[in-house]
């Protein structure tokens, strides 16, 4: 979503009209979402994950893809489509308690977190480490060894990955052919570190000896 200003109130009367075209998500259909969410958040358990990922290898099934496509609902092809829509009313409802519930220590609280697992971390390029007003939204690391540090990680029963981003590096030019180069070298070697507030500080010890043993 997005929110915008505008002081001429004609054009804001314009926008309403608009939106107000656009079909509105059924309440039905947001809480199966909710429903969904709540599973994967359940599956983010180290044990249950873990044991998650042994079934999908005795299928031979790409668990980083099923759980990339249950995330991701939204066609390339049909983008504009899927989110051209009005809110469901209980969206509406949950985001407004969201607003008001919040603690005010939500980002302090996983900032504090990244912090602590960046300051276990040994020899490893922590991507914005230096930057003062980090909140750790994401925990990107490098690596040159990616897929061993990701099939560690996930035996150990954390939902590392690097391939559910869809950041991508910038368009080449023609003035500095150089920097591309070194973005993309940057983002084929990036790993996403699961790395919450709500984690033990056991988990997060166990985390960073994983990353550290195998980086």
């Amino acid at each position: 979503g997005a929110i915008g200003f505008t002081m001429d109130n004609e054009l804001k009367k314009e926008i309403i009209n608009k939106n107000c075209k656009h079909p509105k998500i059924k309440n039905a259909e947001f809480q199966r979402k909710v429903l969904k969410y709540i599973g994967l958040k359940i599956l983010s358990n180290p044990f249950i994950y873990g044991f998650f990922i042994l079934i999908c290898r005795k299928l031979k099934i790409d668990y980083d893809k099923k759980i990339i496509s249950t995330v991701r609902m939204v066609k390339d092809d049909s983008l504009l489509e899927a989110i051209r829509k009005e809110p469901a009313t209980t969206q509406l409802r949950y985001l407004l308690y969201r607003l008001t519930s919040m603690k005010e220590n939500h980002i302090s609280q996983r900032k504090e977190v990244g912090d602590y697992v960046k300051n276990l971390l040994k020899n490893c390029d922590i991507h914005g480490s230096s930057n003062p007003t980090h909140s750790y939204w994401l925990f990107p690391i490098r690596s040159p060894r990616k897929e061993k540090l990701v099939r560690s990680l996930r035996d150990s029963g954390f939902d590392a990955t690097f391939t559910s981003t869809q950041l991508i590096s910038i368009n080449k030019t023609d003035k500095d052919d150089n920097a591309l180069i070194e973005c993309e070298k940057y983002m084929s070697e990036t790993i996403y570190l699961p790395v919450y507030d709500t984690m033990s500080k056991n988990s997060l010890d166990k985390l960073a000896r994983v990353v550290n043993d195998n980086s």
